[in-house]
Parts: C-alpha cells; structure tokens; sequence
C-alpha cells in the first residue's frame, strides 16, 4: 500500500437490520437462541482470522432470508497490525453495546472479548425489547457502561430461561477475564 488509500469493499446485502426484524415481530427464545449463535460462529469466523469487530449491534447484522450477516466492519481493528488506525483513549463503536474497556478507551485492551460483550448486549435486548444501558446523558452512559455491570435481563422479561440470562450476563461481565474467552464459546 505504498502511499496509497486503505480501503475494503464488501458485496451488497439486500435484506432489513436486526433492529427493524426486533421491531417487526418478537423472537422466541429458541429463536434468539439460535440467531445469536449464529452470529457468534461469524464474529469467532473474524476473530480466527485476527479481526475484532468492535460495533457490533442490532444495525450491524443484515437479515437475509431469516438468516443473520454481521456487516458493517468500518471500525474493525486487525489485532496482528501494528499501524495504528485510532488514538490511545479514543472512543469508538456505539455506547449502548460497547465493551467497558473499549468505553474507558482502553484500546490495548480491546480483542474478540470486546466483541463478546457487545454481542451479549445484542443478545440483552433481543431479550428484553431495551438496551442494557440506555437513557441520561453521553457522559453518564458512558460512566454506567464503563464501570457498571449490566441490570438482570429477568428483570425486564421474567419468562427469559435462566440458562439464556446466564449466558447473556457472562458475555457482558465487566471483567473481560470473566466473559467468554471467544465469540465460539457462545456458539
């Protein structure tokens, strides 16, 4: 890439965003089960191949014929790079789903774990009809996601299974040591 443009280019996905097909009918929870481990195998997919997403949520995943695509890798990070594409202590992604460290601009932090913890915030408002922190303004919403752990989805949908409540609150321990090691171990 000698002096030249970095770009990426992806083939164009006709179908509607995770977040009009939650507004458009409601998922059971087989169904959300089975929706977020399909998205856990292609982000694991990326992982595998040294890429973390960091923004996934609910716009980022195209249904297609019922079957979920995670699109939009604009904020990707190679983790084998050492080009540095963002700034020490930048914030990047989207509050609602972003993993504690990525909130507190911990880059060096940032790996497939981050990803985790947003597909489990994905996976919280599949469940609940709302985001795990929503509400007040940025800089509250990001002190709540930084250093907060995520309220009992049950709360909100006492009819959520309790093992697909247990899965949903591991992805989005705030300590990423204690979340899922890879986007596979919710597979």
């Amino acid at each position: 890439q000698e002096g030249g443009l970095a770009y990426y280019a992806m083939e164009y996905v006709e179908g509607v965003s995770l977040r009009r097909a939650m507004a458009e009918r409601d998922l059971t929870s087989e169904e959300t089960a089975s929706l977020v481990e399909k998205v856990a195998r292609a982000l694991h997919f990326a992982h595998t191949h040294g890429i973390v997403h960091r923004d996934v949520k609910p716009e980022n995943v195209v249904m297609r014929d019922g079957e979920p695509q995670v699109m939009d890798f604009g904020l990707a990070h190679d983790i084998g790079s050492n080009e540095r594409l963002t700034l020490a202590g930048q914030v990047m992604g989207t509050l609602a789903y972003m993993a504690p460290e990525q909130a507190r601009g911990e880059l060096s932090r940032v790996d497939a774990r981050s990803d985790v913890y947003s597909l489990g915030a994905v996976l919280y408002e599949l469940t609940t009809g709302r985001p795990p922190f929503q509400g007040g303004c940025v800089a509250d919403l990001i002190r709540r996601v930084a250093h907060e752990s995520a309220p009992s989805p049950r709360e909100a949908a006492p009819g959520l299974p309790v093992a697909l409540e247990a899965i949903c609150l591991k992805a989005m321990d705030p300590d990423p040591r204690r979340r899922y090691p890879h986007a596979g171990g919710l597979g």
